[in-house]
C-alpha cells in the first residue's frame, strides 16, 4: 500500500472519530422511591457498548437493534433507569464505546428531588369548536434546573372556577370546578390523533393522567388550569400556579394581518368566525354587532365608518392606526386580562410595481396558452401594499403591432390581475401604470409609479414522428441497430433528451 492509501486512511479514520457523539451531554432525572424514571440516550455513527460508573444508582437496558462485531453485542440507544434508594442528590457517568474505534463519549447522570412543576403552554385561549390545546408539565430541582424527563409520574390536572382563583391562593370549592367544567374539558392523548410516548399511553390506559393532556373549549368563558402530583408522600402538596384561560368563538378581521396602504385607500374590512378550519362571514348578521365592538383608538392614519366598517386613508403617509375587535361577552367576563384582537393600519408612499405570473417559468410563455399576471405594489422599504377596491392601475402595449399578438384582459376593475392570451411567437413588452385612487368618481393623484415586463413567446413543444416502432436490435455486427431520427418543434430550441427506459 502506497503512502498516498496510507494518508487516506488516516483521514478517514480520524473523521470517523470526530462524528462520533452522544445526543445528550447531561441528563437530569427525578427521585422517587417506588417509581423508576428513564431517559432514552443516542450515541451516532458507530455501534456501541454501554457503561454506568455506578450501577447502585443508574441502570443500562440497550434497546434497538443489535450487531455482533468483534465478539461484543452493541447497539446505538440505550434506556437510563435511574433506580437509586437514597433521596439526596447524586450523579453518574454513562460510557458508549464504538467497538470499532474504541472510541468512547460520556454522558453525566443527575439524580435529584423535584422541587416545582409548571405548565408549559403554546397559547391560553381556546376557540369554540377548534382542535384542542396541548399542555404540558415541566419540572425544576431546587437550582432551577429542569429535569430530562417526568413522563412516568402520574398528575392530577383540575379545571378551576376563575372567580374564585386568585394569584396567591387557590380555593378548593366543588361548585367552582363545576363551573369550569363546563367552560373547558380535558382530554386525553388516547382520545385524540397527538402522537404520545408508550409510557403516556400506558399510564392513560390505567386510568391515569400524564404530564400532558389536551384541553378543548366548549362554551364561551374563562377558567384556571392547574396540575399536582397523585403522590401521598415524597412530593405531596407540590403543584404549578393556576394558569388562566378563556374561551371564545375564533372571529378575526379579513384582511387579518398588518396592513399597508397608500394615501386615500378605502378597505372593507371583514370579519369571520373560523370553526374546524372552515370560516364564515358574520359581518352583517344582527347579533355580530351585539356580540363584537369593532374600535378604530386613533384617527392619524384615517376614519372607520361604524356601520360598514370601511375604513378610508389619510391623504398623507407616515400615519398608523389601530384597529381592534372587541368581544363584549369576554370583557364582562375578565375585563383586567382581556386582550383584544388587533391590527396595525399604516399609511406609506408607493415605492415600486412588480408583475408575477403563474407560468412555469417565469415569463416564458406559449402561443394559445393563458396565463394570470398579477400586478403587487411595495412601499421604499420592500413591504407589500394591500390592493384595495378604489385602486386605479392600469396595463398597456407600448407598440401598436404587438397589440394583435396579445390578448389581456383586465380581471378586476382595480387593476390588479389580469389574463393573457399570446397569439404570435417573438419577444413582447407590457407597461403596468399607477394612476392613482378613485373616490367617489374623482381620481386621487398619487406619487407615479410604473413598471415594464418583458417575456418571450414560442411554438408549444411538438416531437415528430409522437409514436417509433423499432425492430429488435440483432446480434449480426453486419447488421447496423435500427434508429430513428426524431425531430422537436416549437419552444425554444435548446432541448434537453432524457429516456424513461435507457434498457429500451
Amino acid at each position: 500500500m502506497g503512502w498516498f492509501q496510507y494518508l487516506v486512511l488516516f483521514v478517514l479514520f480520524h473523521l470517523s472519530l470526530a462524528a462520533i457523539r452522544m445526543s445528550q451531554p447531561k441528563i437530569l432525572l427525578p427521585f422517587h422511591p417506588r417509581i423508576e424514571t428513564n431517559f432514552t440516550l443516542e450515541a451516532t455513527d458507530g455501534c456501541f457498548t454501554w457503561s454506568s460508573s455506578r450501577p447502585d444508582l443508574v441502570r443500562i437496558d440497550p434497546i434497538g437493534e443489535f450487531s455482533i462485531k468483534n465478539g461484543e453485542n452493541c447497539s446505538l440507544h440505550a434506556n437510563i433507569i435511574a433506580h437509586t434508594k437514597q433521596s439526596l442528590r447524586s450523579s453518574a457517568t454513562i460510557y458508549a464505546r464504538d467497538i470499532l474505534t474504541g472510541q468512547s463519549v460520556r454522558c453525566d447522570v443527575i439524580i435529584d428531588k423535584i422541587q416545582t412543576i409548571e405548565i408549559i403552554y403554546t397559547t391560553t385561549r381556546l376557540y369554540l369548536e377548534d382542535a384542542p390545546e396541548l399542555f404540558k408539565l415541566r419540572a425544576h430541582d431546587q437550582h432551577g434546573s429542569t429535569f430530562s424527563s417526568i413522563e412516568h409520574f402520574p398528575f392530577e390536572w383540575k379545571l378551576l372556577n376563575a372567580a374564585i382563583v386568585n394569584e396567591q391562593n387557590v380555593k378548593k370549592s366543588a361548585s367552582g370546578t363545576l363551573d369550569a367544567t363546563k367552560v373547558i374539558r380535558i382530554l386525553r392523548l388516547t382520545d385524540s390523533s397527538y402522537e404520545m410516548s408508550e409510557t403516556v399511553r400506558n399510564l392513560e390506559s390505567h386510568g391515569s393522567l400524564s404530564y400532558e393532556i389536551l384541553l378543548e373549549g366548549l362554551r364561551t368563558g374563562s377558567a384556571f388550569v392547574q396540575a399536582e402530583f397523585i403522590d401521598n408522600d415524597l412530593y405531596h402538596g407540590i403543584r404549578t400556579k393556576p394558569v388562566r384561560l378563556s374561551v371564545s368563538a375564533n372571529v378575526q378581521f379579513y384582511p387579518s394581518t398588518d396592513v399597508y396602504l397608500l394615501p386615500y385607500s378605502r378597505l372593507a374590512f371583514r370579519l369571520y368566525q373560523i370553526k374546524r378550519q372552515e370560516s364564515t362571514d358574520i359581518t352583517d348578521l344582527p347579533s355580530t354587532r351585539i356580540l363584537y365592538e369593532v374600535k378604530l383608538i386613533n384617527n392619524d392614519a384615517g376614519y372607520l365608518d361604524d356601520k360598514t366598517l370601511i375604513f378610508t386613508a389619510t391623504d398623507h403617509a407616515d400615519e398608523q392606526s389601530r384597529l381592534e375587535l372587541i368581544d363584549r361577552n369576554m370583557k364582562a367576563i375578565d375585563n383586567e386580562t382581556y386582550e383584544p384582537t388587533s391590527l396595525m393600519i399604516r399609511i406609506v408612499n408607493i415605492g415600486y410595481l412588480s408583475a408575477i405570473t403563474n407560468s412555469t417559468r417565469p415569463w416564458i410563455f406559449q402561443i394559445g396558452s393563458y396565463y394570470l399576471i398579477t400586478v403587487e405594489m411595495f412601499d421604499v422599504n420592500g413591504r407589500k401594499i394591500y390592493p384595495t377596491d378604489n385602486l386605479d392601475l392600469s396595463a398597456s402595449i407600448p407598440n401598436d403591432l404587438h397589440k394583435t399578438c396579445l390578448n389581456l384582459k383586465s380581471l378586476y376593475k382595480n387593476g390588479t390581475q389580469y389574463i393573457l392570451r399570446p397569439n404570435c411567437q417573438g419577444r413582447f413588452e407590457i407597461e403596468f401604470h399607477l394612476n392613482g385612487m378613485k373616490n367617489n368618481n374623482v381620481l386621487e393623484l398619487l406619487t407615479i409609479a410604473s413598471t415594464k415586463q418583458w417575456f418571450e413567446v414560442y411554438l408549444p413543444l411538438a416531437v415528430q414522428p409522437k409514436r417509433v416502432l423499432l425492430p429488435e436490435k440483432t446480434i449480426v455486427k453486419e447488421v447496423k441497430t435500427p434508429y430513428c431520427p426524431i425531430k422537436v418543434l416549437g419552444g425554444s430550441g435548446d432541448y434537453i433528451f432524457t429516456s424513461r427506459d435507457t434498457s429500451v
